[in-house]
């Protein structure tokens, strides 16, 4: 049996515009998956809501993005150390963070196994990956 820390790292690596793409992320604490337990989850909106909190919680970097003007952008976070609105607001349209968002998801149940990623139904998302490191 393995037990994974809030210092474990699940990598999430893409491929865009054939170049590598790599968030990571981080396990969420019981405390985390708490807030989670008194949220409403029966309108897309209210999903939309889990979704969001779910990034701020488990997202920690992002490498390989560029702004519109083709400068590296990273991610900001806020003084609690949780990934700032407006990051996920220049995230969450983009349709490559779709891999992303499930993985963030899945973390309020568990850690992902390291290999190919698929989807809901159980499909291989092409070019996607999850590894865990430190």
């Amino acid at each position: 049996m393995r037990v994974y820390t809030n210092n474990t790292r699940v990598n999430v690596s893409l491929e865009v515009d054939g170049k590598p793409v790599v968030f990571k992320l981080k396990p969420l604490t019981f405390a985390q998956k708490s807030e989670f337990a008194s949220m409403p989850t029966a309108t897309s909106i209210d999903q939309m809501r889990v979704l969001i909190k779910a990034l701020q919680f488990t997202l920690v970097s992002a490498s390989g993005i560029q702004d519109e003007d083709g400068n590296p952008w990273q991610l900001s976070h806020d003084a609690e150390g949780l990934v700032a609105s407006e990051s996920i607001d220049a995230l969450i349209g983009v349709p490559e963070m779709a891999p992303v968002s499930l993985v963030a998801i899945g973390l309020l149940k568990s850690i992902p196994s390291e290999g190919e990623l698929c989807d809901a139904g159980g499909n291989v998302i092409p070019g996607v990956t999850v590894a865990l490191g430190k």
